[in-house]
């Protein structure tokens, strides 16, 4: 009777780390989801130079399950355009957000758009030279 007992303390256990570990599956492909989604968001946004921030926030934090976008903010170079969005994570389980975020509190994700290509910049440094 007792090795009855020890069998189903056992199975609570291997339980136990089997419903964590399908958690935190589960919390990892939400926040895969969303960056793949800010990412592609924010360089679309950037592509068609839209520059109402407040919209695109909007429009992007409308499609995010665990993130929360702080703020977006754009630089304007030279060279080329910018978008850098910073966020953080609505999860109550400190050790996932130690996990998902690399041991930060808040997360930072920035693309780049060129404004002109190699070609163009090449061409127009050999017209200069030349002239």
């Amino acid at each position: 009777m007792n090795r009855k007992a020890s069998f189903t303390v056992e199975a609570t256990f291997v339980m136990l780390i089997v419903v964590w570990v399908v958690l935190v599956l589960v919390y990892s492909s939400f926040y895969l989801h969303d960056r793949v989604v800010l990412a592609s968001d924010l360089q679309f946004h950037l592509q068609m130079d839209e520059v109402e921030q407040s919209t695109i926030q909007e429009k992007i934090q409308s499609r995010l399950f665990l993130i929360d976008l702080n703020d977006i903010k754009q630089e304007d170079g030279l060279l080329s355009l910018g978008a850098t969005a910073r966020y953080h994570i609505t999860i109550r389980d400190q050790w996932i957000k130690m996990m998902l975020l690399h041991g930060g509190e808040k997360g930072e994700y920035h693309v780049e758009k060129d404004r002109a290509s190699q070609a163009e910049l090449m061409w127009d440094a050999t017209v200069i030279d030349s002239e």
